[in-house]
């Protein structure tokens, strides 16, 4: 991703953000837990993900990890056949406000950097519509 994407600033989920959201959604995380938006992602906490975004005050780490969290929780909820449409609106919304700070999340969700980026294999459930907001900024990070 680092030679499709030469202006983009990586960013990952730090450790007081996932304890502070983590506590606020009541999830409980595993010491041995590594990529927590991942693996405690979760489609039943995508409506207080989307609440946390829109109404709490959190620091650019905070909504980072809470944002990085929905994505996980969106790959979730297409896996179990769940709509995830006017959620997925919703979080559009949000992230096109501070596109610069969710840039890394849609870089990693579109998959553009898998040996073949058009195969399905090397796809997230959410690729495809990762890649419909992504499509429209990836060139400023290139």
């Amino acid at each position: 991703m680092r030679e499709l994407y030469t202006k983009l600033i990586y960013r990952y989920p730090v450790r007081k953000s996932i304890d502070k959201i983590n506590k606020l959604i009541g999830i409980s995380l595993d010491a041995w837990c590594q990529d927590p938006e991942i693996e405690l992602a979760d489609s039943t906490y995508i409506a207080e993900l989307l609440s946390l975004l829109t109404k709490v005050d959190f620091d650019d780490d905070d909504n980072f990890y809470a944002m990085s969290l929905l994505f996980g929780c969106f790959e979730v909820a297409v896996i179990e056949g769940i709509d995830i449409d006017t959620y997925w609106n919703q979080t559009i919304n949000e992230l096109e406000k501070n596109i610069d700070l969710y840039a890394t999340i849609l870089a990693y969700w579109s998959c553009y950097d898998t040996e073949n980026p058009g195969d399905p294999n090397q796809m997230f459930p959410i690729t495809m519509k990762a890649r419909q907001v992504w499509d429209r900024y990836k060139n400023n990070y290139q």
